[in-house]
């Protein structure tokens, strides 16, 4: 795993497109977790 990668988190029907960098993805992985219904990570 490494560069920047592109997360999709969905609120009900809205998906919402977030940029993020490894670190950023540890630092919010138990808030990301919390509230996702359904998760993509590439890169």
């Amino acid at each position: 795993i490494g560069g920047h990668g592109e997360v999709v988190r969905y609120f009900g029907a809205r998906p919402v497109f977030v940029d993020v960098c490894p670190d950023d993805l540890n630092l919010n992985h138990n808030l990301i977790e919390a509230d996702q219904v359904s998760a993509t990570v590439s890169g």
